[in-house]
């Protein structure tokens, strides 16, 4: 299926081909190998609801911090109390507010950053907040099959499609599709 380079379009399309096969031919994949551009929390937990493992490397956005300072993996989250655990022990809790449809934001307590001594290396805010996407237990399933001897076998074989697409478009000068209009 042939779409604008657009990764929303490219992910949409991946959606409809999936159920399409499903629906026509009665078929599912027990797994879907991609690049990291369709590792984005919407795709993983579309796919994960949808008991398909994604052999995707999931697209972290999060771990890019302010220069010198914790980034989101220096917080450890607990489940069980919903909330995230600073490098000092502190609770940062989120209201439930989904904010652009993805991510929930958990902050901590002013009181608490203000008196923490870790604070200079934690944040320049008053206070100190972390996202979490809707999906990330999708995203942390696809983090755990990543290295799986299924996975790398994935990572195997998409190279081989991905050499062939490469080459249609160098060789063949075929560098842009554009979709059949109805």
């Amino acid at each position: 299926m042939a779409t604008p380079t657009r990764i929303s379009k490219e992910v949409d399309a991946t959606e409809t081909m999936l159920e399409r096969t499903r629906d026509r031919s009665g078929l599912k994949p027990q797994r879907l190998a991609a690049d990291v551009a369709y590792g984005t929390g919407e795709m993983l937990g579309w796919l994960v609801k949808r008991d398909i493992d994604p052999h995707i490397p999931v697209w972290e956005q999060s771990e890019i911090g302010q220069e010198g300072r914790f980034s989101r993996k220096d917080f450890l989250f607990d489940a069980s109390q919903n909330v995230y655990i600073c490098p000092n022990g502190k609770a940062l809790r989120s209201t439930g507010r989904i904010y652009a449809g993805t991510t929930l934001k958990y902050r901590a307590k002013k009181s608490d950053c203000t008196a923490c001594p870790l604070k200079t290396v934690c944040t320049l805010s008053p206070e100190r907040s972390v996202n979490r996407d809707v999906n990330e237990d999708a995203r942390d399933h696809a983090r755990s099959l990543m290295g799986s001897p299924a996975y790398r076998q994935s990572t195997r074989e998409r190279k081989k499609i991905e050499h062939r697409f490469a080459e249609t478009k160098t060789t063949m000068g075929l560098t842009r599709l554009q979709a059949a209009r109805a």
